[in-house]
C-alpha cells in the first residue's frame, strides 16, 4: 500500500470508527507513554511528543483564564543556584590551581554549550589531580548519558574532596544509576558534601530527613537545613518551611498565617507546589482571608508549570463546575490529559467519566474503558466499579476493542517486553 493509501485509510478510520479516534486522540497527548511503569522525563520524549505537550499547554493556559480572573504574571526569576545545573558547574573555582583555571572556565563553558567531547578533551590536557577535572569530565558523560563513566569520574572527585561531586554522586547512587542502588552511602554523600559546603547537598539532605527516607524522619534537622537554605530565598525550601509551621513539625508552633507567608513568597518566586498550596490556603482562608478567585489564579499558574495535582484540580473544577465555576467540559479535558499523561490515576478516572457522560468530549465507551483500566492500574478504587458498570453497558464487540486498546496501553505487555 501507498503512503497515500495508508493515509487515506486512517483517515477513514479517524472519521469512521469513534473509538479509533479516541484511541489516536489518547496516542497523540502520549498515552503511549504510559507502557512503561516508570516513563521517561519529558527532556527525553521524542521531539513530535514534547511539542504536542506544549502546545497542549498552550491551549489550556489560553482557554482557562477566561474563567479565571486574570492577575500579572509572576516575573521571569534567574533560577536559584541550588536548583540550577550549570551554575554548580563554577561554585567551587577555589579548588583549581592558578594555572588549571582559565582551562577549568574553557571546558565549563563548552559543557554549558553542550560541546561535551570539545569539553573533555580540553580537561585531558589539564593536572588531573585538580578535583574540578573529573568532576566536569563526570557531568560532560552524565549529559552524554553514559552514567557509569559519569559514576568512575565523580568517585574520583570526591576522593579529592570536591563538594558538588560527593552530591551528583550520592544522586546516582539514590537513583541506581551508572552504580548499584545505594541509598545508605547516597545519604552518606549527602552528609559530607553538605559538610563541605555544597547548599544543592543541603536541600537533598533535608529532604531525606522530611520524607524519612531509610527508615527515620529527623524533622529538627531538616529544619535547620531548609531555614538556612529559605534565607537565601530558596523556593523549594521557603515552601517546606511553609508546610513545617502549617503542620507544627521540626519544633515549630502551629501558625497557618506564617505558613502561608512563606508560601507566598515561594510563589512569588516561581514554586509550583507553593502556587498550589497558596490556592488551598485562599480557597479555605486558611493563613490568609478567603478569596476563590485568587485562590484560582494561582492554581492556574501551578498548572501552568506543569503541578500534576494543579492541572487534575483546574480540569475538574472545569469539568464539575467546583470553586463556583460555571461548568465547561472541553476547557477540561487538556487540562485532564495533561495529568493522565503523567500517569495520575484520578486524573485518568476524570477523563473516563467524561467520556461515559459525554461531556466535553463524544460519549464513547470504549474510551470510558480505557481510561477507568489505567486509573484502576493506577491505584483508584473507585474505578475499578466503574470499570466493570462500562463493561456491562458494552456490546461484545465494543468489549473486545476497548479491551485490546486498554492492553497496548498498559505497562508489562507484550510490546512494552520487546
Amino acid at each position: 500500500m501507498s503512503h497515500e493509501g495508508f493515509h487515506a485509510l486512517l483517515f477513514r478510520l479517524y472519521r469512521s470508527d469513534s473509538s479509533f479516534r479516541g484511541f489516536l486522540d489518547f496516542a497523540v497527548f502520549g498515552g503511549l507513554t504510559l507502557l512503561f511503569l516508570n516513563p521517561p522525563s519529558p527532556t527525553k520524549w521524542p521531539s513530535f511528543l514534547q511539542s504536542q505537550t506544549s502546545s497542549t499547554n498552550t491551549a489550556s493556559v489560553a482557554s482557562a483564564r477566561s474563567s479565571v480572573t486574570p492577575t500579572a504574571p509572576t516575573p521571569q526569576r534567574k533560577r536559584h543556584p541550588v536548583d540550577d545545573p550549570d551554575a554548580s558547574l563554577k561554585a567551587f573555582p577555589h579548588l583549581s590551581p592558578e594555572s588549571n583555571r582559565s582551562g577549568i572556565a574553557a571546558a565549563v563553558d563548552a559543557i554549558v554549550a553542550r560541546q561535551f567531547d570539545s569539553a573533555l578533551s580540553q580537561l585531558a590536557n589539564l593536572d588531573q589531580q585538580d578535583p574540578n577535572v573529573p568532576f566536569l569530565r563526570g557531568v560532560a558523560l552524565v549529559r552524554k548519558s553514559d552514567m557509569a563513566g559519569a559514576a568512575a569520574e565523580y568517585e574520583k572527585a570526591a576522593t579529592l574532596a570536591h563538594p558538588q561531586a560527593m552530591a551528583f554522586l550520592a544522586s546516582l547512587y539514590n537513583a541506581g544509576q551508572g552504580v548499584a542502588l545505594d541509598r545508605a552511602r547516597a545519604f552518606a554523600l549527602y552528609q559530607q558534601s553538605y559538610e563541605a559546603g555544597s547548599d544543592r547537598a543541603g536541600y537533598e539532605l533535608a529532604s531525606l530527613y522530611s520524607r524519612g527516607d531509610l527508615g527515620f524522619r529527623n524533622d529538627d534537622k531538616a529544619r535547620e537545613i531548609f531555614e538556612k537554605l529559605a534565607a537565601t530565598d530558596h523556593p523549594r525550601s521557603l515552601t517546606y518551611i511553609g508546610i513545617f509551621y502549617r503542620q507544627a513539625r521540626g519544633g515549630l508552633q502551629r501558625d497557618d498565617a506564617k505558613g502561608a507567608q512563606y508560601y507566598r513568597r515561594a510563589a512569588e518566586l516561581g514554586e509550583t507546589t507553593a502556587m498550589k498550596n497558596l490556592y488551598y490556603v485562599l480557597r479555605e482562608g486558611s493563613g490568609e482571608p478567603k478569596n476563590v478567585q485568587d485562590a484560582l489564579s494561582w492554581l492556574q499558574r501551578s498548572a501552568d508549570g506543569g503541578d500534576i495535582e494543579s492541572l487534575r484540580i483546574l480540569g475538574k473544577s472545569f469539568a464539575f463546575g467546583d470553586d463556583g465555576m460555571a461548568p465547561d467540559p472541553v476547557r477540561a479535558v487538556p487540562l485532564l490529559k495533561q495529568a493522565a499523561l503523567k500517569n495520575d490515576g484520578p486524573a485518568q478516572e476524570l477523563l473516563g467519566q467524561l467520556y461515559e457522560q459525554g461531556k466535553g468530549l463524544p460519549r464513547d465507551l470504549a474510551q470510558a474503558y480505557i481510561y477507568y483500566g489505567l486509573a484502576s492500574h493506577y491505584g483508584v478504587a473507585s474505578a475499578r466499579q466503574k470499570l466493570s458498570a462500562v463493561e456491562a453497558a458494552m456490546s461484545v464487540d465494543e468489549k473486545d476493542r476497548a479491551k485490546r486498546l486498554l492492553a497496548a496501553a498498559l505497562p508489562n505487555t507484550s510490546s512494552a517486553r520487546r
